[in-house]
């Protein structure tokens, strides 16, 4: 027996199960009562002791290879946890910690503790990457909300989650240094498309918000409502340029800028602009100005009736003294109508005296009565045409013989006085 025994540990083996048959093989042996048995029976006892002390010693090995796998195992996760730093690496870990200890039944004291620091420091680094993920989540949520010009919703979540990130107040600081940049980005963009009500409606907007009031001092939400007023400004001015300037200017913008400009600041020159485009839409008193330029070929130094009818009344009947190559003003006349109303005038110029020479032969044979030698004419001429065609350099009428012309025009100061747009003035 005691030599299969030292076989068994001369083979280093460790199958526990061989070492316990020997050891009940041992038990089972006989007890005598003469000496030479009692010395057998002290070997025996002793053989046992040895087998058992043995099955110790194999327990105590299996044990510290067991709690060396176990350190083994701990060290590993603790090499991953200090490398470890997206999420995934912590669960990771975690995962094979809630597995826990390869030999659970024979860790020692120490290695449990560590065990359990290890399972702590692992949860703790999982839940700070969690924190630093969703942060730079939200942060890149902030960084885009901010691109587009969503200043609303990006304070809106500031607010919201100001006691989630203890980062946060960088961003609130950022948000602080890039509202009112941004706002006067945007309001110079939609001045420039003239999108006037967009424009202020936006900046009320942000600034009664009530996430923008809560990040942004007393001093910057004033400066916003400063921007209002300049869009007010902006606005004004455009809507009085549109009726300073004589290509657009007209009764529709002039009306435009009285009804619709935030301001009003030109009111009162531009009713009383108003008031004279009104008059010169009505009917005006005009006094016109006549004068006859006589042409190359007329007869001198004669005297002229000039008639001239107005809608196929008498206006002008004046008497003139032709001269070639000259001019006779034949006065004014006064007319009561609107610039816009169409005319018809007829002019005619007849000789009143003077001898007139003639190269050819005629026989006239008077049988009975009276005869009357008709005066010469000096010509005709007929316009029809608006009442504004006489303003300015006035209207020319070619009458239809020696090349003469009569010109017709309205004299200014018969006009109402037109009155002066001076430059926009807050």
């Amino acid at each position: 027996m005691e030599a299969e025994f030292t076989s068994l540990v001369s083979s280093k083996s460790e199958d526990k199960s061989e070492y316990r048959r020997v050891r009940r093989r041992v038990e089972d042996l006989p007890l005598h009562k003469d000496g030479e048995t009692k010395k057998l029976a002290e070997q025996r006892i002793d053989l046992m002791k040895k087998i058992d002390d043995h099955l110790d010693k194999i327990e105590q090995l299996v044990v510290e290879r067991s709690n060396t796998e176990n350190s083994a195992f701990i060290a590993e996760q603790q090499r991953r946890l200090n490398a470890g730093v997206e999420v995934a690496d912590f669960e990771s870990i975690l995962a094979n910690v809630k597995l826990g200890l390869p030999y659970p039944d024979v860790a020692s004291e120490q290695i449990r503790e560590q065990f359990t620091r290890l399972q702590l420091e692992a949860q703790r680094k999982l839940d700070v990457a969690k924190r630093r993920e969703n942060w730079l989540r939200f942060e890149d949520e902030y960084h885009a909300l901010m691109r587009r010009g969503n200043l609303r919703e990006a304070a809106q979540r500031l607010v919201e989650k100001r006691d989630d990130f203890t980062e946060i107040e960088t961003l609130n600081a950022d948000f602080r240094k890039k509202c009112l940049s941004l706002l006067e980005d945007k309001t110079a963009e939609l001045v420039r498309g003239k999108q006037w009500a967009r424009t202020r409606e936006m900046l009320k907007t942000v600034r009664a918000d009530k996430y923008v009031k809560t990040l942004l001092d007393d001093h910057q939400l004033r400066k916003i409502e400063d921007m209002e007023y300049k869009v007010d400004v902006h606005e004004d001015k455009y809507l009085y340029a549109q009726v300073e300037n004589r290509k657009t200017r007209t009764i529709a913008t002039i009306q435009t800028y009285l009804t619709d400009a935030p301001l009003k600041t030109m009111k009162a020159p531009v009713k009383k602009y108003l008031d004279y485009l009104e008059k010169m839409d009505g009917k005006i008193e005009l006094e016109i100005e006549g004068t006859v330029l006589w042409g190359a070929n007329c007869w001198p130094n004669h005297k002229n009736l000039v008639k001239i009818n107005l809608d196929g009344s008498e206006w002008f009947e004046v008497e003139a003294t032709s001269n070639q190559n000259d001019s006779s003003v034949i006065g004014t006349n006064t007319c009561v109508r609107k610039l816009s109303d169409n005319i018809n005038v007829n002019v005619t110029i007849k000789i009143t005296n003077g001898t007139f020479l003639f190269n050819i032969n005629v026989t006239i044979k008077i049988t009975n009565g009276t005869f009357v030698f008709n005066n010469r004419e000096h010509g005709q001429g007929t316009f029809e045409g608006k009442v504004s065609d006489l303003l300015g350099g006035g209207k020319t009428i070619e009458l239809d013989k020696f090349g003469n012309k009569v010109i017709l025009k309205i004299k200014e100061d018969s006009l109402p006085k037109e009155p002066t747009l001076p430059e926009w003035r807050e």
